[in-house]
Parts: C-alpha cells; sequence; structure tokens
C-alpha cells in the first residue's frame, strides 16, 4: 500500500516565484500532479452562459443546458460520472465568490473522498487565478466568445464589473444582450458591509459615443458611491457629470440600494421604464410605483412635456424635465 501524497508538493509548487508567471494550463498541470490527481481540464463559460469552453484544445466545448458539466455549473454542485479515460470524472464548479467562471473536470481511476476534497481545493485555487488573469489575458476573451465584439461593446464592457456579486444575505447578477453589439446598456452593482448597490443605464444611441456615455455615468456612480454618497447625490453626480463632458449626451438609467440587514430597498427611476418585480416565476403588477423623472444629462430642458425640450423625447409619460426624486 502506498500513501497519497500530502499538500508539501503543491506549497512547494506556490512558494516558488519562478512560477508566478507560469501559464495557467501549466500551472493546472503542476497543481493536479502536485495533489496527486490524475489529470484536470478548466472550462469557462462563454459571455452568453451557453457552453463551456475548455481552456485548451485538449476536449471539446460543452452545452451548458445539456450535460453533466453544465449541471454542475447551473447548480453549482459537484457532479460525479463514468469516464471514457478508463475511470471516473468528478466536476467541480470553479466559483469567484458568487459569480460562477466554469467547471473544472478531475479525472481519476476511483472517486474517493480524499480525491473529491483535493478536486474542490484545486477548484478554489484555480478560480482565483482564473480571476486574477482573465483581465488582461487575451487567450481567455478569445476563447469565450462565440461572434466578433462590435467596437461600443469592446469598449463598454472593459468598464463592467463582474455579472454575479453577492454574500450570505444577497446576490445581485446582470446580463447583456445581446451581448456583442450592447451600445449603450451598461449595469453596475457593489457590496459594503450593510447595502447592495444596483444601477442600470441605457445611453441616448446605438454607437460608441452611446457606450462613452454610459462609461462617464459608470464613473459618476461609483465616484459618488465611493465618498458615501446617498442614492439623491448620487443621481445629482451622474447628472452633473453628463451636464459638463457630454452636453449633447443623455442616459436613462434605474438605482437602488438595497440595506440587507432591514430590507429596505430605495430606488431611482431616471427615466427609464418601470422595473419589474418576478416572485417565483410570476410577473407582480404595479408594485414598483414612484414620481417620474427625467434622464440624466438633460439639465437644459424647459417643463415637462412641453414643446421647449430638445435633448429628448420629453412626455409626461417618460417623465423627462422633472426634478431627480428618489
Amino acid at each position: 500500500m502506498t500513501a497519497e501524497p500530502s499538500g508539501a508538493p503543491l506549497e512547494e509548487f506556490l512558494a516558488d516565484p519562478a512560477h508566478c508567471t507560469l501559464d495557467l494550463a501549466s500551472a493546472v498541470t503542476h497543481c493536479a500532479k502536485s495533489l496527486g490527481l490524475r489529470h484536470a481540464v478548466v472550462y469557462l463559460s462563454d459571455i452568453q452562459q451557453r457552453h463551456l469552453v475548455p481552456l485548451t484544445d485538449v476536449a471539446p466545448s460543452l452545452p451548458i443546458d445539456d450535460s453533466l458539466a453544465g449541471w454542475c455549473y447551473r447548480t453549482q454542485s459537484l457532479r460525479v460520472e463514468e469516464s471514457d479515460r478508463d475511470g471516473t470524472t468528478a466536476w467541480h464548479p470553479l466559483l469567484d465568490g458568487a459569480e460562477r467562471l466554469g467547471v473544472l473536470a478531475v479525472h481519476a481511476r476511483a472517486i474517493t473522498a480524499e480525491s473529491l476534497r483535493r478536486g474542490r481545493a484545486l477548484a478554489a485555487l484555480l478560480a482565483m487565478m482564473v480571476s486574477s488573469k482573465r483581465a488582461y489575458k487575451d487567450s481567455f476573451v478569445r476563447r469565450t466568445r462565440t461572434a466578433p465584439m462590435h467596437l461600443p461593446a469592446e469598449m463598454l464592457r472593459a468598464f463592467l464589473p463582474p455579472r454575479t456579486i453577492g454574500n450570505r444575505d444577497v446576490v445581485s447578477t446582470a446580463v447583456l444582450e445581446p451581448a456583442y453589439d450592447i451600445g449603450g446598456d451598461a449595469f453596475d452593482h457593489s457590496l459594503t458591509t450593510t447595502s447592495l448597490h444596483a444601477v442600470v443605464l441605457d445611453a441616448m444611441g446605438h454607437n460608441l459615443l452611446s457606450g462613452l456615455t454610459s462609461a462617464v455615468a459608470l464613473a459618476a456612480c461609483r465616484n459618488a458611491r465611493r465618498t458615501g454618497a446617498d442614492l439623491r447625490a448620487l443621481v445629482e453626480n451622474v447628472d452633473e457629470a453628463l451636464s459638463r463632458w457630454l452636453p449633447d449626451q443623455f442616459c436613462t438609467g434605474v438605482l437602488a440600494r438595497l440595506d440587507y440587514r432591514t430590507g429596505v430597498l430605495e430606488w431611482s427611476n431616471c427615466g427609464h421604464p418601470a422595473p419589474l418585480l418576478i416572485r417565483d416565476q410570476q410577473l407582480i403588477v404595479d408594485r414598483w410605483r414612484a414620481r417620474p423623472t427625467r434622464p440624466w444629462g438633460c439639465a437644459r430642458c424647459s417643463p415637462r412635456g412641453t414643446a421647449g425640450c430638445t435633448r429628448c423625447d420629453c412626455s409626461p409619460a417618460t417623465g423627462c424635465c422633472c426634478t431627480p426624486t428618489v
């Protein structure tokens, strides 16, 4: 009988400064070997979360809606199956906090409690590696795209946060479609020790300037939020930024702040279609009520519904040209 490898080889591998710049595919191989695992493959989700794409060309892509790997990704749960590699495969979710990155396939001759524990440890380690490298590794980006990215979408996606954030009390997730041609659509969300902040934006037009408008609005939101501004001050900060730097543009949006200790939700609608509330797969009608507001960057508009407004479609229905309210 031979003893299973301890964690010492992995510690030595991670402690070696020469390995800091090692590419992820090589790191997967070395870490799996150090943990005594037979073989491991990283699969990343594509932008639209339809396929799981292997990090290298060692295996085909897998459909998220119709595979055991996809089941692991969707439910964030372990899945074990017989493998065509003369053994078994354990599928582990790759998670960066609340965000799903993909899955890790660990191939073994036999599944044991120890191999599952080491597989989970490897998945946690690789998730951190993926998160730290994907912002500047174009190889990750290329493998997770299934179509050419239009320039406005390319620019705006560089400013977006992870699509899912959360903790034990609250989770926020966002998806943009059409994924490769998003124009001026954008989102932002963040967490403090007590609150979730979220914003959905839609800038005028569908071109590079639209994306720039949303980028400025995102920066203004974050700048105000990070100085402790309340929701009203945040709205005013975005309006001032757009009026100053992009005076010919405007942007609609919905902002929200949820105190997840008390359950109190504050929100402001700036010229945007009203949010929808869905519970148990049912639409709750007429639950979101608020006074109409105007889009950001529309500061020179005349009183609501008059013909003096030349910077947006002004009407009582859209609520353009009234003072932003919370």
